[in-house]
């Protein structure tokens, strides 16, 4: 990779440790950060029979896929909501049970 796209790459990187909030709560390099972020995708790994819609994960989904209480086509709802949304999610649901 040149100078200029690693650049470009760890400013994005940054970014999205910044709307991730990651630098507060976890490390300060940021490729540990964003390894923690993949937690939301293994939550599925916890469902159970009886996990209703509640659940983790399923909180998880919606907060990606219903954007105004309408829920995305197959398209879904592109790249930036989805990262806006993640983020969100990881700052004010997830990461609530870690204070």
């Amino acid at each position: 990779m040149d100078s200029a796209n690693w650049i470009i790459w760890t400013t994005l990187l940054e970014l999205v440790r910044q709307d991730f909030f990651l630098g507060v709560y976890l490390y300060p390099d940021v490729w540990h950060s964003l390894i923690t972020v993949r937690n939301n995708l293994w939550d599925w790994q916890s469902l159970q029979v009886t996990t209703g819609s509640g659940g983790q994960f399923y909180r998880f989904c919606d907060a990606l896929e219903v954007k105004d209480g309408v829920s995305a086509s197959a398209k879904g709802w592109g790249v930036e909501h989805a990262l806006a949304a993640w983020g969100n999610y990881w700052k004010t649901i997830y990461l609530s049970g870690c204070e």
